[in-house]
């Protein structure tokens, strides 16, 4: 995965090496960022869908998360990088279902 741009975004801006100062859990912080940037939800969820659905290992995806700016071990909340992904694909679902992607 190389053009992930909202993926970059939310691990780079948002899931940096403070984020547990600004935001009591990892979800809070995925609906921060795509409050801030709603726009971007239709593409991040698109970016998660096509990393859960590759063959990546768990191994490979949390490199792949590395490289995109993420200072977060969902280990440590007991997921796993899928099913941390899950949880932001949900997120971002919810976001694009609702329409909040094209009125905000």
């Amino acid at each position: 995965m190389t053009d992930t741009p909202a993926l970059e975004q939310l691990g780079g801006a948002y899931f940096h090496e403070d984020w547990t100062v600004d935001s009591s859990s990892a979800e809070e912080v995925v609906a921060e960022y795509l409050h801030d940037e709603p726009e971007a939800a239709s593409e991040l969820l698109s970016s998660v869908t096509s990393l859960l659905a590759s063959d990546l290992d768990e191994a490979e995806i949390d490199a792949v998360l590395e490289r995109a700016g993420f200072c977060y071990d969902p280990t440590r909340d007991g997921k796993t990088n899928r099913s941390w992904l899950q949880d932001i694909a949900r997120i971002a679902a919810l976001h694009v279902s609702d329409g909040r992607s094209e009125r905000e």
